[in-house]
C-alpha cells in the first residue's frame, strides 16, 4: 500500500479474502476499509505508528469481506523506508488462523468439559464445588453433592459394545441434565458416573436434606424410564449417594 493506505499490489488469498474481483481498481482499496470500526481504530492510532517508529507491527485484527465474511488473522504490518529514511510504501502480511483459533478453542474447552455428553469433567467439576463452598460460607445455606453411578453398566458395554455404551450415555446425560435446575451443576466424573452439585438449598439442614432426597427420587424414576436404541430396550437404575454440605465444609476434597 502507499503511504496513504491504497492498495498497490493484492496477491491472490488477498484477492480470495476479501471478495475483491480480480479486475478491481486497488487504487481506491484500503485494507482498513475492510476492517470493523474497533480495528481500524486500532490500526490507525496504533499498528500504523509503531510500524512507523519500530518498522513493523504485529497484531490479531479482523477482516470482513465484500461478503460479510469475518475472518480472523494475525496481521504483520511493515513499514519501507528509502536510503533518506523516508517512507516509500506498507506492506501487509494477514494470516487466516481461524481454524487454528478453533482448534485452541476446542482444546481449552476439553481440558473442563467431557467429550463424549459435553458435561463439565472433574477438574470443572472441582472449581465450581469450591465455588458452591464459598457461595455456602457466604449465605449461610445448605447445599447438596449427589455421586450418581450407573447399576451394571458395565455388562451394557461388554455384550453391546462400547458405541452402544456411549449412546446410552449420552442419553442419560441428557435425562439428569432435564432434571435440574440452572443454578446446579452436573458433571461426568468418568465411566458411568456422574456427580451433580444442588445449590443454593434450604438455611434448615432437615428441609436441605429433604430437597436431595426429592430430587434423587426424580432422578432414578427418570433413569429408569425406557431407553429406545435401534430395536433395542434398556431398563437401567442407579445407585445415589448424598453428601450434605454448609458453612462448616472446608473443602472440596471434604
Amino acid at each position: 500500500a502507499d503511504i496513504d493506505g491504497f492498495l498497490t499490489y493484492l496477491n491472490e488469498a488477498g484477492y480470495a479474502m476479501l471478495g475483491l474481483p480480480k479486475d478491481a481498481n486497488l487504487s481506491k482499496v484500503r485494507l482498513v476499509d475492510f476492517h470493523a470500526l474497533e480495528d481500524t481504530t486500532l490500526i490507525l492510532s496504533e499498528g500504523i505508528p509503531h510500524a512507523i517508529k519500530h518498522g513493523l507491527w504485529k497484531g490479531e485484527t479482523t477482516f470482513i469481506s465484500t461478503a460479510n465474511e469475518k475472518i480472523l488473522t494475525s496481521q504483520v504490518l511493515i513499514t519501507h523506508k528509502s536510503a533518506q529514511g523516508e517512507i516509500d510504501f506498507f506492506s501487509t502480511v494477514a494470516r487466516d488462523i481461524r481454524s487454528l483459533r478453533s482448534a485452541e478453542e476446542t482444546a481449552k474447552h476439553h481440558a473442563y468439559y467431557d467429550i463424549l455428553t459435553d458435561l463439565p469433567n472433574r477438574n470443572e467439576l472441582l472449581r465450581r464445588l469450591d465455588n458452591e463452598i464459598d457461595k455456602v460460607h457466604r449465605h449461610k445455606t445448605h447445599s447438596a453433592l449427589l455421586f450418581i453411578d450407573l447399576d451394571n453398566f458395565k455388562y451394557v458395554n461388554d455384550s453391546l459394545g462400547h458405541p452402544t455404551g456411549d449412546l446410552v450415555l449420552k442419553e442419560m446425560a441428557q435425562r439428569l441434565t432435564a432434571e435440574i435446575r440452572g443454578e446446579d451443576t452436573l458433571a461426568r466424573l468418568g465411566g458411568d458416573e456422574f456427580v451433580l452439585i444442588l445449590s443454593g438449598l434450604s438455611v434448615s439442614s432437615l428441609a436441605a436434606i429433604n430437597q436431595a432426597r426429592e430430587v434423587t427420587k426424580k432422578l432414578n424414576k427418570r433413569i429408569a424410564m425406557d431407553l429406545h436404541i435401534d430395536d433395542m430396550t434398556f431398563n437401567l437404575t442407579a445407585s445415589i449417594g448424598i453428601s450434605m454440605f454448609s458453612a462448616e465444609t472446608d473443602s472440596s476434597h471434604e
